[in-house]
């Protein structure tokens, strides 16, 4: 990343002197040797790595008297993690506007008949019908007679 030979015991600012690291990995650093743990996500374009998410630890070390002998950085290629989690947030935007978008009461629960998601039709006429307002994680034959679903029990 850097175009030098890193060696054990070097000098990690001479390593990213004029690279784009060099705002803010000195600043982080300090944290971390101050006895702070930390995670922090950047945005980084290198060369070789175009347009990456990394992640990275801050970790102060610790002799046997808990004195700071240093800080370690674990980094780690955050990208498609973060490429998956848009792609998620992008369906799951969709998925309500479709929920949303009509007025028939729609609702999904899991094998204990607990609410995973509904839509506001669904919320309205648990309200209006019987005035109790619904959320996730609630259980549909708490909300709504029995009688108004004899089978699911």
């Amino acid at each position: 990343l850097y175009n030098v030979n890193i060696e054990l015991g070097g000098d990690f600012r001479k390593y990213v002197k004029g690279s784009v690291d060099e705002a803010w990995y000195p600043k982080e650093i300090k944290k971390a040797l101050s006895g702070e743990r930390f995670v922090k996500e950047y945005q980084v374009d290198y060369k070789k790595y175009r347009r990456k998410v990394i992640r990275v630890t801050f970790n102060p070390i610790k002799g046997k008297k808990n004195e700071i002998l240093g800080a370690a950085m674990f980094v780690v290629d955050f990208t498609t993690q973060r490429q998956t989690e848009e792609k998620a947030n992008s369906l799951l935007s969709n998925l309500t506007a479709v929920l949303e978008s009509t007025k028939d009461r729609i609702f999904a629960v899991d094998q204990k008949l607990n609410y995973l998601i509904f839509n506001k039709s669904h919320e309205e006429r648990a309200f209006k019908s019987w005035g109790k307002k619904i959320k996730v994680g609630d259980n549909v034959l708490k909300v709504f007679p029995k009688s108004y679903y004899p089978n699911l029990e």
